[in-house]
């Protein structure tokens, strides 16, 4: 099994948001070679350039390939256009890593194209979202998800509610929910963990939302309770995707200090009273199982939420619920004014909840899951389809043109680069 190798299809750059791509596949990289395949970004028109393969944690390296614009046709990067060039520079980053007994993982359906491309033993679904209804999504996502589905030897899904709507596709489906870094968010309990210095200058009480600022979020809510709570700063942690910064809520107690990086989160929790998630409720978030629940729960910091299916399923005894702008400034006070006894009974709750979902403990069982579907495959057909491929190769040309980029950030590179790796 540990001679597997991940190739994985993912909508998500690993510069992005460090969530759960990023937290599983760095520990299955503790016994596989991982290689990030990313959506592809610009070339300059009419220069070569060798598409950019970083190696970017030890075992994992990230390949972004690279197409001219002009041979895009107006088709959008997250379409993965140019897929002849995007399947070359692939195989050409296989063979310079020498990947050979292959898991294909997919963390978005668009690239169903990599399945001729990457020619795995085994493919693997893991499910963190209902990319379909997502705003722009193409209407054949849809069936193209299915088809992988069926195809997939094992489906992992991120949430309660996408487990009950995958599984129909694929008998082999499990649900591994939101994991959480236990360990590094509890940093906001400690007292010798300081806040950033840029939340200096802005009082409190603080309510905090960190993630992804998109179509998902009720900016409704979000106008309302900074409207009817003037005396607590309200701080928006996280990149705008998808919506224009300039249609976005503003007032004086309404903050956006952007993307944060994964190393400041617990820093920023620690000067939060209330933590946020005020999801809109709408196709987007109705299968949503948002990871940030959990990393909270850590901070041992009140929370303040919409009714999201998954949240108001499992933890509607710690979170306070909230379904229109009225009600949800209402929890936020609420909140503020929680008894301490009432704390110590949550927190104690949350304590369990936590020990049940370190992502080290989903990692490990994804890993057996995988174990077994790809044992049930081999003694299906009396061995991987790597031999065949061997028998190919020695008669093919030797491979040019992937570079390596740079070498290892001995440590997790999350979000935002460019800026501080980040907020989700």
């Amino acid at each position: 099994m540990h001679d597997l190798d991940l190739v994985v299809a993912s909508h998500l750059r690993w510069s992005f948001v460090w969530q759960r791509p990023q937290q599983l596949l760095s520990r299955l990289a503790r016994h596989h070679r991982v290689l990030f395949v990313e959506e592809p970004a610009l070339s300059l028109d009419g220069e070569h350039q060798s598409p950019v393969l970083q190696e970017v944690l030890p075992n994992v390296t990230v390949l972004t390939p690279l197409v001219p614009e002009s041979e895009c046709d107006g088709v959008p990067l997250w379409l993965w256009p140019c897929r002849a060039r995007i399947a070359r520079q692939t195989r050409e980053a296989m063979d310079a890593l020498g990947l050979r007994r292959r898991v294909l993982w997919f963390y978005t359906p668009t690239p169903e194209f990599m399945v001729s491309v990457v020619e795995p033993d085994m493919v693997v679904c893991d499910v963190m979202d209902e990319l379909a209804s997502f705003r722009y999504a193409p209407p054949e996502l849809r069936e193209r998800e299915e088809r992988l589905l069926r195809r997939a030897a094992v489906v992992f899904t991120g949430g309660a509610s996408l487990y009950d709507a995958k599984r129909r596709h694929n008998s082999n489906t499990h649900l591994f929910a939101s994991g959480v870094d236990g360990a590094h968010y509890s940093a906001a309990c400690r007292p010798e963990t300081r806040t950033p210095d840029w939340m200096e200058g802005i009082g409190g009480p603080r309510a905090t939302y960190i993630g992804v600022i998109d179509e998902r979020l009720d900016y409704e809510i979000i106008a309302e309770a900074a409207r009817a709570l003037p005396e607590v700063q309200f701080l928006m942690c996280g990149p705008v995707v998808k919506v224009d910064p300039a249609d976005l809520p503003r007032a004086s107690n309404l903050h956006y200090p952007g993307q944060q990086a994964y190393a400041d989160l617990p820093r920023i929790l620690k000067g939060t009273d209330v933590c946020l998630m005020p999801f809109a409720r709408n196709e987007a978030t109705r299968f949503i199982s948002p990871t940030k629940t959990l990393e909270y729960m850590a901070t041992h910091r009140p929370i303040v939420s919409t009714p999201i299916t998954d949240v108001e399923r499992f933890y509607s005894d710690i979170v306070y619920l909230a379904d229109t702008p009225g009600t949800f400034a209402a929890r936020i006070g609420e909140a503020l004014a929680e008894p301490a006894q009432v704390r110590a009974r949550k927190s104690a709750r949350e304590e369990k909840i936590l020990a049940e979902h370190a992502w080290d403990a989903i990692a490990e069982n994804m890993e057996t899951c995988m174990a077994q579907a790809y044992a049930g495959i081999t003694a299906g057909r009396g061995g991987p389809a790597a031999a065949a491929r061997e028998t190919v190769r020695a008669s093919a040309p030797p491979v040019v043109g992937a570079r390596r980029v740079a070498s290892v950030p001995r440590r997790p590179i999350s979000a935002a680069q460019g800026g501080p790796p980040g907020a989700k």
